[in-house]
């Protein structure tokens, strides 16, 4: 027999886990996509051109070489992962808040952090990243354990209500 508080306490502290992760993937989103707003806005001014490119010249890389690798697709792609974060952590605290009064869950956080987890690992396989690939694993692998918990958790509720 399952223990319902077990699940239901797993379940809560796995939820905090995917919260604080995905708050600092919102954090580290923000900071690289401001980054690459920043930057774009520097290659726009004369002078720092000017200082980029002779700080550069020794590498053989212009300028022109950083401003192209900045597209706005990849600052699109950032803000809507950083949207897909914070989608991930305002599910993850409605399922907090709904853990704790006793009420039926939302698996929307646990499916959406399994897909995106599953994105950056391909991702990370496809650039050879094999760090990436190691921290997205984690972080897949917290995302299956609380899907797995929520799934029992929606078992035994369903199962206490079939009992009435």
């Amino acid at each position: 027999m399952i223990s319902y508080e077990k699940v239901r306490q797993s379940l809560r502290s796995t939820t905090i886990g995917i919260i604080i992760v995905s708050i600092i993937e919102v954090i580290i989103y923000g900071f690289v996509l401001g980054g690459l707003v920043l930057t774009q806005a520097m290659l726009t001014n004369d002078e720092y051109r000017a200082q980029l490119d002779a700080q550069l010249a020794s590498q053989g890389i212009s300028s022109s070489d950083v401003a192209a690798t900045i597209t706005p697709l990849d600052m699109a792609l950032l803000a809507f992962f950083a949207l897909i974060s914070l989608v991930i952590t305002i599910f993850a605290i409605i399922n907090l808040s709904r853990l704790k009064h006793g009420r039926a869950i939302i698996m929307v956080p646990y499916y959406l952090g399994v897909a995106f987890a599953g994105y950056g690992i391909i991702s990370g396989l496809l650039k050879f990243a094999l760090v990436t690939v190691a921290i997205q694993a984690l972080i897949l692998a917290l995302f299956i354990y609380a899907l797995l918990q929520a799934r029992k958790l929606l078992e035994v509720e369903a199962t206490d209500n079939d009992n009435f």
